[in-house]
């Protein structure tokens, strides 16, 4: 089989789908012929790349047997090719692909582009059901997990291996966190104001580098958590099974806000009957599909009193809560705290206000 694999993402610069093509790229490779088309030079060729690279694949095309896109970006592309030759074209899918919030990218690039490709490869059941959920067809998706490529998959992992790898003795629920580090993924934000509400039977662990690893190391310096997060910078592949195998949860901060309550919910073993019902009563309803990164400092102090409520504790300690609040957000979270009295708890609430 021959394949023309188009990337507007690739190596040398760093990133998620840089690498993830790349990787791609060179499996494909052992087992078919493979050309590659990609934008090496970073985000601000893109306006350039994808005329280029449609033109290029039209001329190019005919012969090969089906061409992949590695993300839906590339859409447009696919789209001309298909329309024009006939070839069968499969797209590489994240959720942000399906969920991009702009009218024209929604009209164009998901009612028409992405639904015309013969095959929508997703990395996720979520980024499915989000497609499925706007009139594509189920039938238009498989699935294939994006993340550890199991060489050896009987391969089995110790508790003590994993403690080799920190360096330290760790008992607990262990929380992983893996990938690039950069601030809108949250997990500074995540040390700082999520993290210590949590039983401290619970351990988290970071792998990767990037531009946030200064910040998170302040943030587990200015919360005391050294004997509870382990920021370990880059691993190896064997590593990464090893992380994968052992850890209890896998945790993106900066995820919507219904979707935090949920997985806060499933820590506990006893949490609210409901713990969606914390986004009505604190006033975060409108908020639920929106992400950390894009909620107001009031928002997000109170999406944090939301997860510390999650376990239903009848005790609730709540440090400095109004913190970089306006006047106005400030008497916001006054009533908030009533209205947890009001729900039969014991408040302890230190302020300078």
């Amino acid at each position: 089989m021959n394949i023309l694999f188009i990337s507007r993402a690739y190596p040398p610069v760093v990133g998620g789908i840089e690498k993830q093509n790349f990787e791609i790229a060179a499996a494909l490779s052992e087992i078919c012929h493979i050309d590659v088309i990609a934008n090496t030079r970073g985000k601000w060729l893109l306006p350039l790349f994808l005329p280029y690279v449609t033109f290029r694949a039209l001329i190019s095309v005919r012969k090969y047997d089906v061409v992949l896109l590695g993300d839906g970006v590339l859409g447009i592309t696919g789209y001309l090719l298909k329309l024009v030759t006939g070839k069968p074209v499969a797209c590489i899918i994240h959720g942000l692909d399906l969920t991009y919030h702009n009218t024209l990218y929604q009209k164009l690039w998901v009612d028409i582009f992405l639904r015309h490709a013969d095959k929508l490869i997703a990395v996720g059941h979520e980024t499915i059901h989000q497609g499925v959920s706007r009139g594509i067809p189920a039938s238009n998706f498989v699935f294939v997990p994006n993340g550890v490529t199991h060489a050896n998959p009987d391969a089995i992992f110790t508790h003590q291996e994993l403690e080799t790898l920190i360096g330290k003795q760790i008992q607990g629920h262990i929380l992983l966190t893996i990938g690039r580090l950069v601030k809108r993924k949250g997990v500074a934000w995540f040390i700082d104001n999520v993290f210590g509400t949590l039983n401290e039977n619970c351990i988290y662990i970071i792998a990767g580098a990037g531009k946030e690893e200064a910040n998170i190391l302040s943030a587990i310096q200015n919360n005391h958590l050294q004997e509870r997060v382990f920021f370990i910078g880059e691993i190896t592949e064997r590593d990464k099974k090893l992380l994968f195998t052992t850890a209890d949860i896998f945790i993106q901060p900066n995820i919507k806000v219904n979707e935090a309550i949920k997985l806060f919910a499933s820590l506990y073993r006893q949490p609210l009957a409901n713990p969606e019902q914390l986004l009505a009563t604190l006033a975060l309803e409108k908020k639920a599909g929106s992400r950390f990164s894009k909620l107001s400092g009031g928002q997000k102090q109170r999406v944090a009193i939301a997860l510390a409520l999650v376990n239903d504790p009848d005790i609730v300690f709540l440090d400095e809560v109004s913190t970089g609040l306006d006047p106005q957000a400030r008497r916001n979270m006054w009533a908030l705290v009533e209205q947890i009295k009001d729900r039969g708890k014991t408040v302890f609430l230190t302020t300078h206000y």
